[in-house]
Parts: C-alpha cells; structure tokens; sequence
C-alpha cells in the first residue's frame, strides 16, 4: 500500500508567475500500490499516482474521491492466458522496471 496526506492549496506558488498549486481534498491511499519482483533481483514496480490529483487541466481528477481510489488493479487486465496492465497519458503515463533503461528509450531488444 502507499499512502500521503492532501496537497493543500500553496497561495505563495502562484504569486509573480504561473500557478503550480495544488488543492486535494483526499489524501492518496492506494490500498495495492506495488506489485513483488519475484525473482528478488530488481525490487518492486511502485504506483505512486499523480503528483496532484485535483489539476483538471491533467485529466487526474479521477484519483481525487474519498473510496476506492485507483490502484495497481485498477490498470490490470487478463484474458486467463496473458496479463497486462495498461496506462495512458491522462491517468497514469506508465512504469518500467528494467535492468538498463538505454534499452527501453533506444528500444533495442525489448
């Protein structure tokens, strides 16, 4: 699991520039928050959820409820022969877990 408090509004962050406050009203509890390296070689894939969930501007506003928040489960899917878990750009941009990351940006041998 992985829980934080609630990003209060910061007034301070908007003066002499653009606004980068932040004003939740549910602290983020995600009730199954990583999913286990089983090999023991590489350690956990953590979902840690947006940075702010009340920015409707990022389309993440759906994070921001008092009950049943997202969570790993939330974003994985299976036909009973292959197990995926899928992101998109609005709710969640993705997650790796690699041992050399070159190879995921060159997508060499992937």
């Amino acid at each position: 699991s992985f829980s934080r408090g609630i990003n209060a509004l910061d007034t301070e962050s908007c003066v002499g520039g653009p606004c980068t406050a932040c004003s939740e009203a549910y602290p983020t509890q995600l009730q199954a928050a990583s999913i286990r390296d089983l090999t023991g070689k590489a350690g956990p894939l953590v979902l840690l959820g947006p940075a702010c969930k009340s920015r409707a501007s990022q389309n993440v506003s759906d994070w921001d409820v008092a009950d049943s928040q997202m969570d790993v489960r939330t974003f994985m899917m299976t036909n009973y022969e292959v197990d995926a878990m899928q992101f998109d750009g609005a709710l969640h941009p993705g997650m790796f877990l690699t041992l050399d990351i070159n190879k995921v940006v060159t997508g060499d041998d992937i």
